[in-house]
């Protein structure tokens, strides 16, 4: 879908409102709020589905309360639009994605399957302080036998 610059205001405002981000093992922005009609443009210009609505387990007590839609992006995705929507948010909003990006940027050491690159042979999977196996090994030989001792 092309975004026009309309698309992405609006979108930045919808997200300044009822948006949120999280960083946990991965980062997430997400935009969650009861009308389905404005979820949906909103997944529609990130290019993203909508959840099922979250229906809380106590709303047969209280049957005012209305389901919940969200879409949500994550990983490099989401860093593309924190980086798009930065200079439409406000100071705390500013504040968040920075933080969120530099220690996104940080992790970018991260291979596809999942586990981190080593810093002396970037080919490798690291085991532990940076190292793979091997140069871990010789830095660190008696604390590699006693760890793997205890297993």
């Amino acid at each position: 879908m092309k975004r026009t610059p309309i698309d992405i205001a609006w979108f930045a405002g919808i997200y300044e409102g009822e948006g949120y981000s999280t960083k946990g093992s991965s980062l997430r922005l997400t935009i969650g709020m009861t009308d389905r009609d404005i979820v949906a443009r909103a997944a529609k210009i990130m290019g993203t589905p909508i959840t099922k609505p979250y229906i809380r387990p106590s709303y047969s007590d209280r049957p005012h309360l209305k389901p919940m839609y969200t879409t949500s992006c994550f990983g490099g995705h989401a860093a593309g639009w924190m980086m798009t929507l930065y200079k439409f948010m406000g100071k705390r909003r500013r504040a968040q994605f920075r933080k969120f990006l530099r220690i996104w940027k940080k992790q970018q050491m991260r291979i596809y399957d999942g586990s981190r690159r080593a810093t002396c042979h970037p080919g490798r999977v690291y085991l532990a302080k940076g190292l793979c196996r091997s140069c871990y090994r010789k830095q660190f030989p008696t604390y590699y036998r006693r760890k793997k001792r205890g297993r």
